[in-house]
Parts: C-alpha cells; sequence; structure tokens
C-alpha cells in the first residue's frame, strides 16, 4: 500500500507543478490587432470573456513580453483570435430589456450611440455582426458603409380585465429581406425566423445554399472540443483488513491485492481560449476486485473446519477531471485529477468444511453483509496522448468501507490504454 500511495502523491504534485504557473497567468492566445490600414500587429490577445461582448483587449508581442498595452475600441480598427474577429464600431444599441420580468409596456425604442467591438458572424458582401449585452443580444449588418442595427423588441401588452401579453417588433425582418434581396426564397425563411445567434446562423446557411457564389463566410463560434473513445487495461486494487469482518472467515495472510480488468467510455471536452491545454475529461468506467482465501479453524484434537471463502466487488463510476495538455513534438503528456462516484455491487461466498476424523461435511454459509452501496473516491493520474491513442497511469483512493464497524480501505492502481473515435 506504501508503493500505492507514493505514486498517488507523485501523480499529484506533479498535477499541482503543472496547474500553480497555469492558473496564475493571464489567458493569452495567439492573435492580431489591426490598429490602421495596413498596420497590423501580431502577437498575443488576452480578454474577459464572458456574457457580452469585450470591453478593451490586453496585447503584448509575444508570451514572455513584459510590456501589454490596453486597447479600446476608439483605439483599433480590428482584432482576432482563435478564430473570432472583432471589429470597432459606433453603432445605436437598443436598450430595452428582453425578459420577463422588465419587459416596457411601450413599443418605442430606446436608443443610445456606443463605440463597441461588434463579434464578426459572416464576412462578405452580406455581413452580420453581433453586440451581447448582459441583458440581451444585438444584432448589426453592414449596408452602405454603415453598421445598421436589425430592429427588434419584445414588450408587453396590457388590456382591461386580460391577462398580459407578449408582443414584438419585428422591423429585423424586413431589413433582411431587403438585404438579402438577390435571393428571392430567403423571404419565407427570414418571416419564420428568430431573433438569435441560431436563428441568424441557420438563415445564412440557407442564404449560402442559394447563393454559392456570394462567398460569405460564417465564422461559427469555437466552443467546446469533443473527443470521445473507450479505454480498457487493468487495476489492481488493494483493500485491507478483510479477515477482521468475522462472516468472511477470512485468514490474516490473505493476499490483499486483487488485479482484474477496467474498461470505461470516456468524452473530454476541450475549453475554449486555453491553446487546448485544460479539458474536462469525463468517464463511464466498470471495474471490479476478487478476493479468495482459505482458513483452518481447529474445533478440537483432530476436528476442524475449513473455511473456503471469496468476496468480490463490481463498481459502475461516474468520473469527472480536470485535465492539463502539455505537448512535446508529436506527444501530449497530461495530467488530471478529480473525483469518482460509483455504486457497487458484492457479491461474496464462504463454503465450510467440518472435518471429524476422516469424514467431511460441506455447508454453504449464507452471508448477510452490511456493506456501503454508494461509492466516492479522489482520483489523479498522469499519461501521454499520441494521434488517437493514450496511455494513463491512475490511481483512485476510494471512500473507506465498512462492514459491521470494521474499515476496510480501498485504493486502486490503474493501467488504462485508450483509443479516441
Amino acid at each position: 500500500m506504501n508503493f500505492y500511495k507514493k505514486i498517488f502523491f507523485a501523480v499529484a504534485t506533479a498535477f499541482l507543478w503543472f496547474l500553480c504557473p497555469q492558473a496564475s497567468a493571464q489567458n493569452y492566445v495567439s492573435g492580431y490587432v489591426i490598429v490602421a490600414p495596413g498596420d497590423t500587429l501580431n502577437g498575443m490577445i488576452d480578454y474577459l470573456e464572458g456574457m457580452q461582448n469585450p470591453k478593451y483587449i490586453n496585447f503584448k508581442k509575444s508570451r514572455q513580453d513584459q510590456q501589454t498595452t490596453i486597447y479600446m475600441p476608439a483605439d483599433i480598427i480590428e482584432w482576432g483570435e482563435s478564430g473570432r474577429v472583432f471589429r470597432s464600431a459606433t453603432v445605436d444599441v437598443e436598450l430595452s430589456a428582453d425578459k420577463t420580468p422588465g419587459l416596457d409596456t411601450v413599443s418605442d425604442l430606446h436608443i443610445e450611440k456606443r463605440q463597441v467591438f461588434l463579434r464578426t458572424i459572416v464576412i462578405g458582401e452580406k455581413s452580420l455582426f453581433q453586440l451581447t449585452l448582459p441583458y440581451k443580444e444585438l444584432f448589426y449588418i453592414y449596408n452602405d458603409g454603415n453598421y445598421e442595427l436589425l430592429i427588434y423588441k419584445r414588450y408587453m401588452v396590457s388590456k382591461p380585465l386580460l391577462p398580459d401579453k407578449d408582443a414584438y417588433k419585428n422591423y429585423y425582418m424586413g431589413q433582411l429581406i431587403e438585404y438579402l434581396d438577390d435571393c428571392p426564397k430567403m423571404q419565407k425563411k427570414i418571416y419564420k425566423s428568430k431573433y438569435t445567434l441560431q436563428g441568424m446562423l441557420r438563415l445564412y446557411d440557407h442564404y449560402n445554399k442559394c447563393k454559392p457564389e456570394s462567398g460569405d463566410v460564417i465564422i461559427r463560434s469555437q466552443g467546446l472540443e469533443t473527443t470521445y473513445g473507450i479505454s480498457a487495461g487493468v487495476s489492481i486494487t488493494t483493500l485491507a483488513n478483510l479477515d477482521e469482518v468475522s462472516e468472511l472467515h477470512f485468514s490474516e495472510d490473505y493476499d490483499k491485492h486483487s488485479t482484474r480488468g477496467a474498461y470505461a467510455l470516456y468524452l473530454d471536452l476541450i475549453l475554449p481560449r486555453t491553446n487546448k491545454h485544460w479539458s474536462i475529461y469525463n468517464e463511464v468506467m466498470f471495474s471490479s476486485f476478487h478476493y479468495s482465501s482459505v482458513k483452518d479453524e481447529a474445533l478440537s484434537p483432530g476436528n476442524y473446519i475449513t473455511f473456503d471463502a471469496a468476496f468480490g466487488q463490481s463498481t459502475v463510476s461516474l468520473n469527472n477531471q480536470v485535465r492539463y495538455y502539455y505537448p512535446v513534438k508529436e506527444l501530449k503528456l497530461f495530467a488530471n485529477a478529480g473525483i469518482s462516484n460509483g455504486i457497487n455491487f458484492m457479491h461474496s461466498s464462504v463454503e465450510a468444511t467440518s472435518h471429524y476424523g476422516s469424514q467431511g461435511h460441506v455447508n454453504n454459509l449464507d452471508l448477510i453483509l452490511e456493506y456501503q452501496r454508494w461509492e466516492r473516491g479522489l482520483i489523479a493520474g498522469a499519461g501521454a496522448q499520441y494521434k488517437r491513442l493514450e496511455l494513463e497511469v491512475r490511481y483512485e483512493k476510494a471512500s473507506t468501507t465498512r462492514f459491521r464497524g470494521v474499515k476496510t480501505p480501498t485504493g486502486s492502481i490503474f493501467f488504462l490504454l485508450k483509443f479516441a473515435f
């Protein structure tokens, strides 16, 4: 058991070694800034990504550069990173709330001029831009050299003796029909559209099918990247103190290490804006262990009982871990740590053979053991990934199982080979 503990703490230390420098650093990623026509700066960009468009960005020429420049919308023309493009623009912003409660009871627009970073959704002749505010999202088209707000407002209509009813100012439909007038088929699609990002993306998918020669490029959000696959390997489980559970009749020198197969399905969620270094690694795993013992108990001279005992457990667990990748040429080294929650299925048997002189009598004992059905544990592991193959060594410290007051500490080390689809 001490050997496994050393492995566990070594893996945990390695994980923290990866984690601490990264957690303390700002999240700079490769990008560019267009300061003026013909003046483009390439370097590293960091910005606050939340529920609205960034209000400013931090820029430096390299990751090691100590000098940082803050750019506001008034300072630059455009910037981009990781497939995202933002343009500086002075636009009309409609300030009415879009959620209940808080809806206006009038249809009048509340317009304010602001200088902002617009996120580019479509690049081309029929460009489309998005501005996300804490309370709503707005869309803009680039028409005759100006950024034009697509007008939409949701408000509440109240009538005496009748319940309140939602009403909508859908001017954006007429604006889009005029904007995309080179494809008459779009009119029906626009009337059925919703004033949401997904609604706009669906419209432009239809438009690109109608006018493939337009050359419009849809920039879809770089969200979570997913990798899924299967894994198989072996687990070596150490379960102590079974000899103290009187119902099992285990001998004191039973083999405390059980080697069994382990199998899992996994889903790895690569987090955006981390240069593919960080992920949330999830898996459903089946694992088990099995122990056996033969023990003689003397009754009197020449008379004794032989207990042939077996105890095992199968566990289906959901494992959730935070993983950090560190690329080395074609390899990706990684370390991960997290928690495990599982449900246990126990199986046990004891065969008692009574020996009286030269005669023997066999009895199968009925066991009623109180044990822990739900299991929680801590996990830490490390390994390497090469293309679709991955090898991981992992240690899991499970919650202590109790049999009528007897504590049986459990620890398992896993050797897993994985294949991504």
